[in-house]
């Protein structure tokens, strides 16, 4: 069984270019992937209720319902009616959460966080996280300095 010359050289190109490609675009995927997801470590309290537009993201848990919460989240553990702020200001992407309930059951949760926002979560008597509000900074308060 003979091969015909021109189909062998036509496969053999595609192989090569589609390798290319894929050595190429491979850095560029690779780089979308870790965008996906927020700083995992770093998170610090905050006692500040409101954020400039150039700030990092801001999340904050609800007092509504008052009862025993804990919630983890990057590195660090907040209760009702506290707030974090991640560690850089161009974090962006999805924040891993795990909620701890009074008698100890925890739930774990993934929730979008975007840089220059406030995002604003509760956490009801089933141990499900959603989603109060998400508001861009506002221009009006100064900027860190």
């Amino acid at each position: 069984m003979s091969v015909d010359p021109q189909l062998a050289n036509a496969e053999h190109d595609w192989a090569r270019a589609s390798h290319a490609w894929l050595r190429g675009w491979g850095w560029v995927a690779l780089g979308l992937v870790g965008l996906g997801c927020a700083p995992k470590t770093g998170w610090e309290r905050t006692d500040q209720r409101a954020c400039a537009p150039d700030a990092p993201a801001t999340l904050c848990v609800d007092a509504d319902p008052d009862r025993p919460l804990k919630v983890d989240l990057g590195g660090t553990t907040l209760v009702a009616g506290e707030c974090a702020v991640a560690p850089e200001p161009d974090a962006s992407g999805r924040l891993g959460i795990v909620t701890t309930d009074g008698a100890g059951q925890s739930t774990k949760h993934r929730i979008r966080i975007a840089r220059s926002t406030m995002t604003r979560v509760a956490v009801d008597g089933e141990g499900e996280l959603t989603l109060v509000s998400r508001d861009a900074c506002d221009a009006s308060v100064p900027a860190a300095r």
